[in-house]
């Protein structure tokens, strides 16, 4: 049950503030009865890396996982995976050397090279990866999510439009369907049908975060700034988010909507957050003071 939970809340079918601390409780009395199982060790770090402050123990519980099946290669890969996320790279990339000299899943590796090199900016290596585990292994959703979205950015629409109408065809209870269907729309310049899309998605996972997000940023696009601020504050009682852009959307809505106290608050928060932002963040700084002399 714990690990259901625990994917319900990745995927924002379920409300992810009341339910990760449940689906740990429930792995914690899982691994408590199987304390040997590599597996429970795996789900409850996985549950627990999604509640800030947690990687620590995440981690502890992965070096369970290896310790049990020390010949698995996948229990490297995902102990990798953590140990980037937490910035020990010259860990992850041992745990990596490991598991290729072992039995690894071909799906689970390709996917780990895929993400990071997404995140480093390298999206055609990170679409031809995707792309390979579907023609290799088979054609999982959310798999092909990824590969789409993939595709769709780097102009690749008409390789995966088939692949597009099979997801929709035989997944149509999938929020990422939606998605999809979503960022097409928007990329065509049909910002309402994008929108209708994403509300449609939400009715299946209304806490989804990639959804809710894309939703704020429509609106914002298409002039309604009171409801995209709504959405967007709704995404961030969520998700702590780590975006530049997505905290610049927030002050930009607050000083459209004239809130500049908030405007300013937020303005400071991103000094702290991202130093490296400053010059730009200087002329909305400019900007903010030009509001409220307007205001005198």
């Amino acid at each position: 049950m714990g690990y259901l939970v625990h994917e319900c809340c990745q995927d924002g079918v379920i409300d992810p503030r009341q339910n990760r601390p449940l689906a740990v409780q429930s792995l914690r009395k899982a691994y408590e009865l199987a304390p040997r199982q590599a597996e429970v060790c795996t789900w409850l770090a996985s549950a627990l890396s999604g509640i800030p402050g947690n990687e620590t123990e995440a981690i502890e519980f992965l070096n369970r996982a290896v310790a049990l099946e020390p010949r698995n290669g996948n229990r490297y890969i995902m102990r990798a995976d953590m140990r980037r996320r937490m910035g020990e790279t010259a860990g992850a990339g041992a745990d990596i050397a490991m598991a290729m000299k072992l039995s690894v899943s071909p799906a689970l590796l390709h996917m780990y090279h895929a993400r990071y090199a997404f995140q480093e900016g390298r999206r055609e290596e990170a679409f031809k990866l995707i792309g390979e585990i579907i023609d290799k292994t088979r054609a999982w959703p959310a798999h092909t999510f990824m590969w789409i979205t993939l595709g769709m950015a780097l102009g690749q629409e008409e390789k995966v439009a088939a692949a597009r109408e099979r997801l929709r065809r035989e997944h149509p209870d999938y929020y990422a369907t939606y998605l999809v269907s979503a960022i097409a729309r928007e990329k065509a310049g049909d910002l309402p049908g994008a929108l209708e899309e994403a509300r449609a998605g939400q009715k299946i996972a209304p806490y989804n975060a990639e959804l809710n997000l894309h939703e704020a940023f429509w609106l914002a696009k298409s002039g309604q700034a009171e409801p995209a601020l709504k959405k967007l504050d709704f995404y961030l009682t969520l998700y702590d988010s780590k975006r530049f852009e997505t905290c610049e959307l927030r002050f930009k809505l607050l000083c459209e909507l004239k809130n500049l106290g908030a405007a300013e608050e937020c303005l400071a928060r991103m000094l702290k957050q991202f130093p490296d932002r400053r010059l730009e963040l200087a002329k909305y700084a400019a900007i903010l003071q030009r509001l409220k002399g307007q205001r005198k």
